[in-house]
Parts: structure tokens; C-alpha cells; sequence
């Protein structure tokens, strides 16, 4: 599921905060969030059969990781989930992309080449807010896999 709502929440209970160019890995009951999503693009992997969820804020500046750069970002994710090896496809993971508000039509966006990533391990996206909205909270829910957007504003 995936939802955006205009407006932050009032009251927060957050579990993980993921900063620019980091990432979380949660389980359970666990809530990952990343706030100040503007330029930038969040993005989260939900494994329903484990209730693992990984959310990453990337922003490909040059002082930003190799691993979390659009290019390499969710094959670090993978496996901070534990997927890796010869697998070529992934069917139970479900992605979402929100972001890349306040951009330029001529600025580099980095969702193209993460969908492309996505796409490469089969990979579907169950929801996106791209667009130039202002910046944006992003939660993962573990428990679930509910990812809430909300918008500045």
C-alpha cells in the first residue's frame, strides 16, 4: 500500500531516522523514516515474507557513497535485505520512489536510473510521488509494508 497525504503528521513515534545518503534496514514493528525529501529520492524495499523493509535518502552529490549513488543503490539495498547472489529476480519485493520536488526539467533525476535497477531484478513499484512538491516525510511500516508520503505544506 502507498498513500500521500499534503501536510505533515502532528504526532511522531518513529522507530529508525534515515539520514541524506543513508540507509536503514527494519523488521517487525519497526518504522523507518526519512524527512527533507526534496531534490533528493527515497526509497524504500519492502520483503513481505520476512517483514523486512529497507528505506534509503539518496542524492548523488559528490560527496554522497558509491554504494547508495542512483547506479549502485539497490543492489546495496538487496543486500542489507539479505538477497543477493544469482538470483535475477526478486517477486515477493515491492519498491516505492518519492521525490525529486523542486527540481528543474533540466536537472539530473535520479529516478529513471533506479527505476531501471528496479526493472533489471523485476522488481515493481507500488507507488510513487515524483514531482515539484515541496519536500516530503517518507515512512516505511514493517509490520505491513505501508508506505506513507506526506508533503510540506
Amino acid at each position: 500500500m502507498f498513500f500521500t497525504y499534503n501536510g505533515f503528521p502532528r504526532h511522531a513515534e518513529w522507530d529508525h531516522f534515515v539520514d541524506w545518503n543513508e540507509f536503514k534496514l527494519g523488521k517487525g514493528n519497526d518504522i523507518i523514516y526519512t524527512d527533507s525529501v526534496a531534490v533528493c529520492l527515497a526509497i524504500t524495499l519492502y520483503y513481505p515474507p520476512k517483514k523486512l523493509g529497507v528505506l534509503a535518502h539518496i542524492s548523488d552529490f559528490s560527496d554522497s557513497p558509491t554504494n547508495l549513488r542512483s547506479e549502485n543503490v539497490i543492489d546495496t539495498l538487496l543486500q542489507a535485505l539479505g538477497l543477493t547472489g544469482k538470483q535475477d529476480t526478486f517477486p515477493s519485493l515491492q519498491a516505492s520512489l518519492a521525490g525529486e520536488g523542486l527540481l528543474r526539467d533540466d536537472d539530473r533525476k535520479l529516478s529513471p536510473i533506479v527505476r531501471s535497477m528496479l526493472n533489471k531484478y523485476d522488481i515493481p513499484i507500488i507507488g510513487e510521488d515524483l514531482c515539484k512538491a515541496p519536500g516530503r516525510l517518507v515512512y516505511l511500516h514493517c509490520d505491513t509494508g505501508l508506505v506513507e508520503v506526506f508533503r510540506a505544506g
